[in-house]
């Protein structure tokens, strides 16, 4: 379900050529319209309800997860149309498993960097040092070591 606000629209950029309209939610990371969808797939609407349904009908989505209806934005305050199915961003990279794509690679490469960026804590530098310090403590020094490199590397 849908418990956080709907953020204004901001652009997700598939390829170098190909930007969509995301709207970022807390709850979901960010919803897509089934036109823009389609549109990052190099698809026809009409082809994303057909993929839809098949992976529905296989299990593969599931609804208040993958995608949410017009009656379920409606009632956080979206004004859409009646007939409307946004795309969570789980369901839009789930979906895409249904479409053969010459975007697919870079939506795929899109999925592992969101994926990265959502994963990142962020430290400040004190709590960095503090850590770096308790790492320092720990006798197995190659364990020290390689502790120390993950913190420091990043995604």
């Amino acid at each position: 379900m849908l418990n956080s606000k709907i953020a204004e629209a901001t652009s997700l950029q598939i390829t170098d050529g190909l930007t969509v309209t995301v709207h970022k939610v807390l709850d979901h990371g960010f919803l897509i319209s089934t036109p823009e969808l389609a549109k990052a797939y190099g698809r026809t609407s009409i082809k994303v309800y057909d993929a839809r349904e098949r992976a529905i009908k296989k299990g593969f989505l599931v609804i208040g997860k993958h995608y949410l209806t017009a009656e379920m934005l409606v009632s956080v305050g979206l004004n859409v149309d009646n007939r409307s199915i946004y795309w969570t961003k789980l369901g839009f990279f789930e979906i895409g498993k249904f479409f053969k794509t010459g975007n697919l690679v870079e939506i795929q490469k899109l999925e592992q960097s969101l994926k990265c960026s959502m994963e990142t804590i962020t430290l400040s530098k004190e709590q960095v040092n503090e850590l770096l310090l308790e790492i320092n403590k720990i006798s197995n020094k190659a364990l020290s070591m390689s502790i120390s490199n993950l913190l420091m590397g990043g995604c």
